[in-house]
């Protein structure tokens, strides 16, 4: 099954390459989790300094109508904008960060492929079985346009 091998190691990578992605994966999820959390709160603290000045505000020309509300749907708002914000910028500046340590990893698979007789084995016989699909399809796309051209006896209309 080609599926099962996403889930491989490649042959390329040793121990110490394999650590190193998995550091990187960590330090991007748990630094994006941190930006979520600290974003949401800074939303909503920033919607608080927001609705504190509108008041002083209102308090000075009560001609002009409310603007804005400190209400459930602005909250929810800024609490889940400031979480996004946070959690996709923090999460960038890790991966741009943490990118150095991944340096070494991406020199290695260029220079030093291995070619494998087993995985070009496995790519001819996935595209062998691709060509036989594709040729079927069109033999059944063709049959089935003839039968239906024949049932409707050339007036499609």
């Amino acid at each position: 099954m080609p599926w099962l091998r996403a889930y491989e190691r490649p042959d390329s990578l040793t121990d110490e390459d394999m650590q190193r992605l998995n550091d990187v994966r960590r330090e991007m999820w748990v630094n994006g989790a941190k930006g979520m959390v600290f974003g949401s709160v800074g939303g909503i603290t920033g919607l608080s300094l927001f609705d504190m000045f509108e008041q002083k505000k209102k308090g000075r020309s009560l001609t002009l109508p409310p603007r804005f509300t400190y209400g459930r749907n602005n909250a929810f708002l800024a609490v889940m904008l400031g979480g996004v914000v946070g959690s996709y910028l923090s999460a960038r500046l890790t991966g741009i960060r943490s990118v150095r340590d991944l340096y070494p990893v991406f020199e290695r698979g260029i220079s030093h492929p291995k070619p494998s007789e087993e995985l070009d084995s496995i790519v001819e016989r996935e595209l062998d079985g691709h060509n036989d699909r594709v040729l079927q399809r069109r033999k059944t796309l063709s049959e089935s346009l003839v039968q239906d051209s024949k049932s409707y006896q050339g007036r499609f209309c």
